[in-house]
């Protein structure tokens, strides 16, 4: 049997690798998915193994708890991704409603859209908004919430945050509604 010394930061080693190499969530998964296995592997071939020599029964039931935690987390893992996979074929559906609806807008509002956003754009280098406030300004003006906005840009919240109150500062409003309606206002 293999033992791993008491002194391995393990919770260490997990959080250099998640903060580290894990920026993208696949390859996270993917490296989970791959640490489940081996534990799994190596547990039950560790216990198969101790099995034959006959080792303590503290031991065997140790080694059980280990295998059933590594399967247990197996088990989560494959729930999270089925969870994962109906939500992206629900966005996806979303997605082609969205695209159908485009597609039948008159020529009129396409452009009416289009000068909107021209204005829009022009506005933002009068303000002399950085290419990141630019586009949190274009995504409140969407209507997405701070939070939402966070895991678009994949930034914290407290980041998006910031990135408003320098918009604020910089365009002389006073907040999300007022920068709004800055925009909006003589349009209805």
């Amino acid at each position: 049997m293999i033992q791993m010394p008491y002194w391995v930061p393990w919770d260490r080693c997990l959080m250099t690798i998640r903060s580290g190499m894990m920026r993208d969530s696949r390859h996270h998964d993917l490296i989970m998915l791959g640490f489940f296995l081996l534990v799994a592997s190596g547990s039950a071939i560790d216990l198969h193994a101790d099995l034959s020599l006959g080792v303590s029964r503290l031991h065997t039931i140790k080694e059980v708890a280990v295998l059933l935690a590594a399967l247990t987390g197996l088990v989560w893992m494959g729930i999270g991704f089925k969870r994962s996979r109906l939500r992206i074929l629900k966005l996806n559906e979303q997605l082609e409603t969205a695209r159908a609806l485009a597609d039948r807008q008159s020529d009129e509002m396409k452009d009416a859209k289009r000068r909107m956003s021209g204005v829009i754009r022009e506005q933002f280098q009068k303000w002399r908004l950085t290419g990141s406030e630019e586009e949190v300004g274009r995504l409140m003006l969407k209507g997405l919430s701070f939070r939402e906005i966070a895991g678009v840009r994949a930034v914290s919240e407290k980041t998006i945050r910031q990135q408003a109150s320098a918009i604020y500062r910089k365009s002389g409003l006073s907040g999300r509604h007022e920068f709004a309606a800055w925009f909006l206002e003589d349009l209805f």
